[in-house]
């Protein structure tokens, strides 16, 4: 959902060349070597693939994970719900979510925690903005005003992108529970809007810059429009894995945020994993990708709070239902 390139300043830009990324990875041996005679805590986590995993990548390529004495083993989900899911089946420890879900889960009887921070807080530039919805361009729609009455992709109903839509409709004057949504993964969306399966779709980033290539109208920023600045995902874990496993915790919150940081002014070497991890054909593709965000790694409260009153404005949750902000965030994060 970011852009990278306009994360980094024209000096720092330079200096951050393909040997020099390559020399950053190599000054992260020590942090292996120090680890090589300790046995590695395997924990299963699984994500959503999309262009903003990169903080996660280099952070494991660092090295960062295994200084704190864990192993990833990452599988891939199409959306926060499933990752939910396999939480709380024991099949993941940690998973890619959008906070939207995380309170909908702990709302609705499953008790998960944000552990960290994914790689940011949302961005207030569009810009630099990776989520986007966007529409055939035969479709009429011009404004997000045009959505009622459509039919309309999401990576999942009662989502964080269909929670931003309903709300940039609201405050045009519209009424979103007349927008027809369809749950797709982000890497059909561009597919589904060339042929006119759907009307419009909130996709994000490589997925919408592939959409727009192909043709596809930008309609607007949803996520910057109603949550700049604003925490919007976490790798999360159910509340009895953490009560369990709370060093364990702790451990990958330290690495997620060291990641974050190194993924900040290490742009080259962030987009080189998305080559690696199949999101991207070329480091130069991948500096491309828009991030959208501010690499600030704290989850804040008030996010908690904004999510929840927009998520009892459009019937995700009921008001008796939202959880306290401290009940859904990890201490450190």
């Amino acid at each position: 959902m970011r852009n990278w390139t306009s994360r980094v300043a024209g000096g720092l830009a330079a200096s951050l060349a393909v040997a020099g990324a390559a020399a950053g990875m190599a000054g992260a041996a020590s942090p292996r070597r120090a680890v090589a005679h300790r046995s590695l805590t395997t924990l299963n986590l699984s994500y959503v693939p999309f262009a903003n995993d990169a903080a996660l990548f280099l952070g494991m390529k660092q090295g960062f994970f295994a200084k704190q004495g864990l192993k990833l083993n990452l599988s891939t989900a199409a959306n926060p719900g499933v990752v939910i899911a396999g939480m709380e089946s024991g099949e993941y420890q940690l998973g890619f979510s959008a906070i939207v879900e995380v309170i909908s889960a702990t709302a609705h009887g499953t008790d998960i925690k944000c552990v960290s921070n994914v790689e940011g807080n949302q961005s207030a530039n569009t810009s630099q903005d990776g989520t986007m919805i966007l529409a055939n361009p035969k479709s009429g729609i011009s404004s997000v005003k045009d959505l009622v009455g459509k039919t309309v992709a999401t990576v999942q109903t009662a989502s964080l992108n269909s929670m931003t839509t309903d709300e940039m409709v609201y405050e045009a004057g519209g009424n979103p529970g007349q927008i027809h949504y369809v749950t797709m993964g982000f890497a059909q969306m561009p597919q589904a809007l060339a042929q006119g399966t759907v009307q419009a779709a909130v996709a994000t980033s490589p997925f919408a810059q592939t959409a727009v290539a192909e043709g596809a109208k930008v309609i607007g920023h949803p996520n910057v429009a109603i949550m700049a600045n604003q925490s919007t995902t976490c790798f999360a874990a159910t509340d009895s894995w953490v009560n369990h496993h709370l060093k364990l915790a702790h451990e990958f919150q330290t690495a997620m945020t060291e990641s974050v940081a190194y993924a900040k002014t290490h742009a080259k070497a962030a987009a080189a994993t998305l080559v690696s991890a199949g999101l991207a054909t070329s480091v130069q593709q991948a500096l491309g990708f828009k991030l959208g965000t501010n690499w600030d790694p704290q989850i804040l409260p008030s996010s908690v709070v904004k999510t929840e009153h927009l998520m009892e404005r459009f019937g995700f949750i009921q008001a008796a239902q939202a959880p306290k902000p401290d009940v859904l965030i990890l201490p450190g994060t």
